[in-house]
Formats: C-alpha cells, structure tokens, sequence
C-alpha cells in the first residue's frame, strides 16, 4: 500500500520516507503496488461494524470499539481499509485490475512525494486502478470471521 498513480495526491505511506520510495520504486525490482485511488473506493461504514461486532471470543467487541475510536479521531462515521486491501490483494489478485507502467518519486519540495506513473509494458510496477469493490467487502468481512470463499 502506497502511493496514488492516477490521482495529484502524495500519500502517506510515500511521504513518510521519500527517500526509500524512490530508491525502491526506481530499483526496477517487480512492484505490486495498490494506491489510494483503488482504496479509496472501498469503505467500511456502520453497517459493516455491526458484522464486525458479531465476531467471537470478544474480537469483535474490541475491534469495534478500535474502529469507533479511529472514525472519533477523524470524525467521520467511515473509513478506508487501505492496508486490508493491499493485503487481499496479495491472496485474491483477480479482484484487481492492473496496469504495468514505470514509477518515480517526485523530490521536489513543491510536489514531494508524489507518484509520477508513466505507461510502460516493460515496467516494473504493476499498479492497480480499479477493484470489484462488492468483492473486496464481502471478502474481507469474511476473512474478518474466519470464513474464506
């Protein structure tokens, strides 16, 4: 999880060390890379928590009560379950729908940290831009449970 490839937005992840981006993202070693433009799309809501809440052995009590925590601190009823995604995206990659292309990392003080994605089919990042999001959701509410389909 880390960058955004087809939006003007630094990410977290990429500027909390611009440096290592770089020299990883510029490597040219194989990269699977989900950005905020595919996460972004997903969103855990009160809905979803009451599933979550269902789980056993008081998990479910305590990840609820860690989730309104975090929507406390954003003030928000919702959030993104970004690195949850990158994760799925490593065990069910055909829910992903990616795009190879060359990354580099911008380290200019006005637009540090941002992705500059060029299209390349000889690249080495495989960037995701788009998800069957119903999927996602269901699946990771089911890995959640401890029930896999």
């Amino acid at each position: 999880m880390g960058g955004a490839y087809w939006t003007d937005y630094p990410e977290h992840n990429i500027e909390m060390d611009v440096l290592a981006a770089k020299i990883v993202f510029e490597s040219g070693i194989p990269i699977t890379a989900i950005g905020l433009d595919v996460t972004l799309k997903v969103w855990f809501t009160e809905t979803h928590l009451e599933q979550v809440r269902s789980l056993s052995l008081g998990l479910g009590k305590m990840l609820e009560d860690q989730i309104r925590r975090w929507w406390k601190f954003l003030g928000m009823n919702q959030n993104n379950p970004h690195d949850p995604l990158a994760a799925l995206a490593m065990v069910r990659p055909e829910l992903f729908r990616f795009e190879r292309c060359s990354v580099s990392i911008c380290m200019e003080d006005d637009r540090r940290g941002h992705v500059i994605r060029q299209n390349s089919p000889s690249g080495n990042v495989w960037a995701a831009y788009d998800l069957d999001v119903q999927s996602a959701e269901a699946l990771l509410l089911s890995y959640l449970q401890g029930v896999s389909f």
